[in-house]
């Protein structure tokens, strides 16, 4: 797996204002507060959690009280959605059958810019090979893999749609979808820059219009744009020619 370069993780602590002079302290305060709350659980002192706070502080642009709230999103999102988080054993039937209807992958490299690439692809275009709360439970498993381990410049997400239906996307229940992109967005603090879409057919404009897609990220998918080898380079799909 390729992590963010050292030259670009100082520029963009730069950018943001973290002095790592100081980062042990803010960290200390952010640790402090969430111990200090009755309906949280409490963190340790030690490296490996004080590396996954300071993700939260990374993603949170240096803002402690922002990073204490996205802390809170996230231990109440296990508590408040146990349809995602009560059963993570990626030896169950539902995730099993998941991951053969559905390719859900994160790309090993970055692009040039420090990005992450996420593809998701539906595998078979039968609409009942698999149940939107599986896709659900199994994203949000690789996401807390991505909050523990992973630390980037920001998110892409590509999304092949040559075997997506109208059938698919009506299988999501409506408030289980509003769940999932709040937890996606908030509790894990997705940076996500762009949405590609692939063989998009005619129905894709009808969900980004949709009002379950927050405002913030359609603003920020139509203005970000990227070097298509760069993109390309990180998927393995893109191969230079030779002049």
């Amino acid at each position: 797996m390729e992590y963010l370069d050292e030259q670009i993780l100082k520029k963009r602590e730069s950018e943001i204002g973290i002095a790592r002079s100081k980062v042990n302290e803010d960290l200390t305060i952010i640790r402090n507060w969430v111990n200090q709350q009755p309906h949280l659980p409490n963190l340790e002192n030690d490296s490996e959690t004080n590396e996954w706070i300071y993700k939260f502080l990374f993603h949170s642009k240096n803002r402690i009280e922002m990073a204490k709230q996205h802390l809170e999103d996230y231990f109440s999102c296990k508590s408040l959605m146990p349809e995602f988080f009560d059963n993570r054993d990626p030896e169950d039937s539902g995730i099993k059958s998941n991951v053969q209807a559905l390719y859900l992958i994160t790309f090993p490299k970055l692009t040039p810019e420090g990005y992450r690439i996420h593809f998701f692809c539906h595998a078979v275009p039968e609409p009942t090979a698999y149940q939107p709360k599986d896709f659900m439970r199994r994203a949000l498993m690789m996401c807390d893999w991505k909050i523990k381990n992973d630390l980037t410049a920001g998110d892409v997400i590509i999304m092949h749609m040559k075997y997506s239906s109208l059938a698919h996307w009506k299988q999501y229940n409506f408030v289980m979808l509003s769940k999932f992109i709040a937890a996606v967005t908030k509790a894990y603090q997705f940076q996500i820059k762009a949405i590609h879409f692939i063989e998009a057919p005619f129905f894709v404009s009808q969900i980004i219009n949709n009002p379950f897609i927050p405002t913030k990220l359609k603003k920020r998918k139509l203005k970000v744009k990227f070097q298509f080898t760069g993109l390309m380079r990180c998927t393995g799909l893109y191969t230079p020619l030779k002049r």
